[in-house]
């Protein structure tokens, strides 16, 4: 539909609920702010959430690990040689190599893992991150996991999450 037809819509529909109720005061971009999700488009960002199991468990043992970094700030006063990462994308580009100009992706070699230059050794951990000993912090994380839930009649097993 044209960009026209929508403006004059949501004029309208301001238009109308001022005049239903005339004790709201809301602004036009308060009311835009306000619309249901499902109203809204979707931006690439959107697009590319993946939710699958794997990537969903790597990024709460992410979130874990990284307010125990935190944590750890606070009681050694560590910041700059440690950092404090976000979003898992961050971790991985950390762990490869530097895209070659021009590329949009890594070297295959680099996400195979097969790479002698870059990996996971790269990462720079703390001695509390290191330490597997009795005396060591713990680190609680959490993971999704499938339970069976019951039987069908033709005994098919029903999973929940």
């Amino acid at each position: 539909m044209p960009n026209k037809f929508w403006k004059k819509l949501k004029q309208k529909s301001i238009r109308i609920l001022r005049k239903i109720f005339p004790f709201i005061k809301i602004g036009q971009r308060k009311f835009e702010s306000c619309k249901p999700f499902f109203l809204i488009p979707p931006r690439n960002a959107d697009r590319i959430t993946c939710c699958c199991k794997l990537h969903v468990d790597a990024t709460m043992l992410l979130q874990s690990c990284m307010e125990f970094r935190r944590k750890q700030y606070t009681i050694l006063g560590e910041t700059s040689d440690y950092p404090v990462f976000e979003r898992l994308s961050e971790v991985i580009s950390k762990t490869l190599c530097e895209k070659q100009d021009g590329e949009h992706y890594h070297r295959k070699e680099c996400l195979e893992r097969q790479c002698s230059e870059c990996g996971v050794e790269t990462l720079k951990l703390m001695a509390a991150e290191m330490d597997v000993g009795e005396s060591a912090p713990l680190v609680k994380w959490s993971k999704y996991e499938f339970v069976n839930s019951g039987t069908t009649a033709e005994g098919k097993v029903f999973k929940a999450v």
